[in-house]
């Protein structure tokens, strides 16, 4: 059994984090260390302001020895496949915010958050299966809203995009997701947007 922390990147200005989005992370990091989490690696999804937040985070936990690693199934890509515009896809989140904004209704909804939640299942199977052949149990990945969570095994209670720095912890067992907890950030990020 192993366990991966995906957590949304810090406020950002373009691609990479702002001072505010920093100190987010930052918070968000000694948040996990006072809570315990030891993690064995940490993925970013090689958005600049991924890699910055892993970076960041490293300072905050102490743990400066943990391998950071880019895994590009977490990238963002709204507008590329799904969308024509930036608007449409902030219009669809509107939709689902105004219907509750579970992810559940999304995935009714939502032909995006289908293709995305297949493809985040994938990439956390893959990632799952490296870290139980290097003997890890706790990944951390940084990612962006509102994919991270779509992958979630409890759609009817899990919120479609979360906060900047806000996190959901899966659980897999066996390649196949059995738990899933979202963590909110320690400080309150913005939109998901």
């Amino acid at each position: 059994m192993v366990q991966i922390l995906c957590m949304r990147h810090g406020q950002k200005d373009g691609d990479k984090l702002t001072p505010e989005g920093a100190k987010q992370v930052f918070i968000a990091g000694e948040y996990y260390k006072a809570e315990g989490f030891q993690f064995d690696c940490i993925f970013h999804s090689g958005a600049n302001r991924t890699q910055q937040s892993a970076y960041i985070i490293l300072a905050a936990l102490q743990e400066f020895y943990l391998p950071i690693r880019e895994n590009r199934n977490f990238i963002y890509t709204v507008g590329k496949d799904y969308f024509e515009t930036r608007e449409d896809f902030e219009k669809e989140v509107d939709e689902i915010n105004k219907n509750g904004g579970l992810l559940d209704y999304a995935l009714k909804v939502s032909q995006y958050a289908k293709n995305v939640r297949l493809m985040i299942i994938r990439a956390l199977q893959k990632i799952a299966k490296d870290m139980e052949s290097n003997n890890h149990e706790l990944a951390l990945v940084i990612g962006h809203s509102p994919m991270i969570v779509t992958a979630s095994s409890d759609p009817q209670n899990t919120p479609y995009g979360i906060l900047e720095c806000d996190s959901i912890l899966y659980t897999l067992d066996n390649n196949e997701i059995i738990a899933t907890e979202t963590v909110r950030g320690p400080i309150k990020g913005g939109t998901i947007c």
